[in-house]
């Protein structure tokens, strides 16, 4: 008899085809609050007898609430640089192969049930906050076509059911800023556009609403084209919001923000909160001018092409590029007020300045702090000693050196990593468990860490941009990083982006810090870290000690949610 072999799984699995997912669930994983996604896999695998290769079929979900249900088929994508030797045990694999990480839309919820092999779908239900408290019953029957003819009806090979549970309160709202460096350059390249042409906005758009929904509330602000992950002496493409004109003939700048206006405008309209303004100089040291294209006008004649009138071969301190930012940053910050959005914008300097950089970092600094003054300024800063010279007020360190920072009782603490945090801290890289990314949103909420950074949301290019790369193929930027950590959405057709299992456990790691920002309401926060470190010892949880299965993290969550549903 045929059989099709079907596992309630964990969203912290990652399912292998030869490799029989473990990651279990049972209903005591499924309850969940108003305003919140619920994600959970299905596996499947044809038996081995009495099959073809494989057989088309589909998923027929039977529920009264279907209209807040989306599956999605998780594929597997090649992966070359699952590590760069720098590891602990803490990855799934340290070898090449196929890993499961995109998701792809199912339309009509079709699914391909392969023979000897493990696939899944990932499931979400998405609670809004005028749904009812209560339990809800899912059938999810697994069926095949009745005839090879595409009319043909269906009947039910197997059936998986679930039964999830709504508590009766809303999930708050998010209280830490959370970016992911956009790279616009990116999305104009793969989708063969010119930056901010109607039709780039259109896919802009499509972007943002995916970024905003999963948890993301801050957005870099390409001011001028973002000196990060640039060739020395190379350029990026031109990613530039602000209108230059420089009238030779008066030495006079006059400065257009109606592109930036349309850029706010879209911004505010989907709901970010939060401005991060590109950075103001070179990466690594603030050494340099960032690229500044502009109109010139000589002899009362506007050139017809735009020039570069700052970029490396500028001194971030000489006399034109200080003149030239001190003017702008003027007319910027009014505009800001203009726009009321002032006292939620942040501004860089440079991107992972070293002790190396200390004095061309204040020099740099120096020549505009007071035009922006009340501003906070954030830049990724891991050196503790570098912080002590008061240089940067509000330093971002990488988790692998934020306990340096919290020790010294620096407050109101970011943090972030990067393909250099690749052994004894999370991270969300391809070849690792999803319980290591998911850890950071306890990390998060027992520290009170004000914000979280990640420089690739979708970072397309090689190393140093020298050349775009296909996501679907590449995902190290050829070979400099580990898979995974250039970017955590896929360029889907249409201008639609496609998302990843990595993508919906940040979004589900965002969501535990909410969940234990209402349970320290009703209670405490000495009660919520009481849950989150039972049975651990006396150090508790840390951001390098920690524990590493994902059962740790599925009690956490089931305690909680029984003390919320307790407690209201």
């Amino acid at each position: 008899m045929n059989k099709l072999n079907l596992k309630l799984l964990s969203s912290l699995e990652k399912v292998f085809l030869t490799k029989e997912p473990t990651i279990e669930i049972t209903n005591d994983d499924l309850v969940c609050l108003k305003n919140e996604t619920l994600s959970f896999q299905i596996g499947y695998m044809a038996d081995e007898t009495g099959w073809a290769q494989y057989i088309l079929g589909r998923v027929d979900i039977r529920s009264a609430i279907t209209d807040k249900i989306k599956v999605r088929r998780v594929e597997q994508v090649p992966v070359t640089c699952p590590t760069n030797g720098q590891h602990d045990d803490n990855y799934i694999s340290t070898e090449p192969g196929l890993y499961p990480d995109v998701l792809v839309d199912a339309p009509d919820n079709r699914v391909q049930m392969l023979k000897s092999k493990w696939s899944s779908l990932w499931v979400d239900i998405e609670i809004d906050k005028d749904m009812l408290a209560g339990e809800y019953e899912v059938d999810f029957a697994f069926q095949r076509r009745l005839h090879q003819k595409r009319d043909s009806g269906f009947e039910d090979i197997a059936v998986i059911s679930v039964k999830i549970k709504v508590l009766d309160a809303e999930l708050p709202k998010l209280d830490v800023c959370h970016t992911e460096w956009f790279h616009y350059d990116c999305l104009a390249n793969y989708y063969d556009e010119e930056v901010f042409s109607d039709r780039f906005f259109s896919i802009f758009e499509n972007y943002l609403r995916i970024y905003k929904k999963h948890n993301i509330n801050m957005l870099l602000t390409p001011l001028f084209t973002p000196p990060l992950d640039t060739d020395v002496g190379g350029e990026r493409r031109t990613v530039q919001l602000i209108g230059v004109t420089y009238d030779a003939d008066e030495d006079k700048y006059t400065f257009d923000f109606n592109l930036f206006r349309r850029f706010i405008g879209l911004c505010e309209s989907i709901g970010i909160e939060f401005y991060e303004m590109s950075h103001l100089y070179t990466q690594w040291g603030a050494k340099h001018a960032v690229k500044v294209m502009a109109e010139i006008k000589k002899d009362g004649i506007v050139r017809e092409k735009l020039e570069r009138i700052f970029g490396w071969e500028t001194s971030a301190t000489s006399d034109g590029y200080k003149r030239f930012l001190r003017e702008f940053l003027v007319e910027l910050v009014a505009e800001l007020k203009g726009l009321g959005i002032e006292k939620r914008t942040y501004f860089h300097i440079s991107d992972e300045p070293s002790l190396d950089h200390l004095e061309d970092y204040i020099a740099a600094k120096t020549q505009i702090i007071d035009i922006i003054k009340g501003f906070p300024i954030i830049d990724a800063l891991s050196n503790y000693e570098f912080y002590e010279t008061g240089a940067l007020a509000k330093p971002i360190p990488s988790n692998n050196k934020v306990h340096d920072f919290i020790g010294g009782g620096v407050q109101g603490l970011w943090t972030y990593y990067c393909v250099s945090q690749s052994r004894g801290v999370a991270n969300r890289f391809i070849a690792q468990p999803a319980a290591n990314s998911r850890i950071l949103g306890i990390q998060l909420y027992k520290y009170g860490i004000e914000g979280f950074l990640h420089w690739g949301f979708n970072f397309f290019n090689s190393v140093y941009s020298l050349e775009p790369i296909n996501p679907f193929l590449e995902n190290a930027a050829f070979h400099a990083f580990l898979a995974g950590d250039p970017f955590i959405v896929y360029p889907g057709v249409g201008g639609m982006p496609l998302g990843s299992t990595r993508l919906m456990v940040m979004n589900a790691l965002m969501q535990d810090v909410m969940a234990f920002k209402l349970l320290e309401r009703l209670t405490s926060k000495e009660h919520v870290l009481g849950i989150i470190e039972k049975g651990l010892d006396t150090e508790g949880i840390t951001f390098t000690a920690y524990p590493r299965d994902a059962e740790y993290q599925h009690r956490v969550r089931r305690d909680v949610y029984k003390e919320i549903e307790l407690y209201i």
